[in-house]
């Protein structure tokens, strides 16, 4: 079997050998090879841009930090302001004493 590293390493040694068995492979060999590079040439330009993907989304993520940080900060007050509100009944029931604020309790919870 031929492989690439056989083809780069020694292109006129397999061309002769092909050439044994009736088959001019000089232009196939040598156009294997431009893909070969050119294949090459698109990887290093590809491995580029996506370090580039990489290097642009760090720095997107730096830029979300504060944003992250102010939005902990509002879901930690809606929070906290939920567990006042699901307590203020509560409170109320434990300050009161009489059955006359029983109907002012109902009227705190809705």
């Amino acid at each position: 079997m031929l492989t690439l590293k056989t083809l780069r390493d020694d292109p006129q040694h397999v061309i002769d050998k092909l050439a044994v068995k009736n088959f001019d492979a000089k232009d196939i060999v040598y156009k294997v090879l431009e893909l070969d590079d050119h294949r090459k040439v698109l990887q290093t330009e590809s491995d580029s841009l996506l370090a580039k993907q990489k290097q642009l989304a760090a720095q997107i993520g730096g830029l979300m930090k504060p944003r992250r940080r102010k939005l902990r900060k509002r879901w930690a007050n809606l929070k906290r302001s939920r567990m006042i509100c699901s307590l203020r009944p509560m409170l109320i029931i434990k300050n009161c004493k009489s059955s006359s604020c029983f109907f002012r309790i109902c009227l705190a919870t809705w």
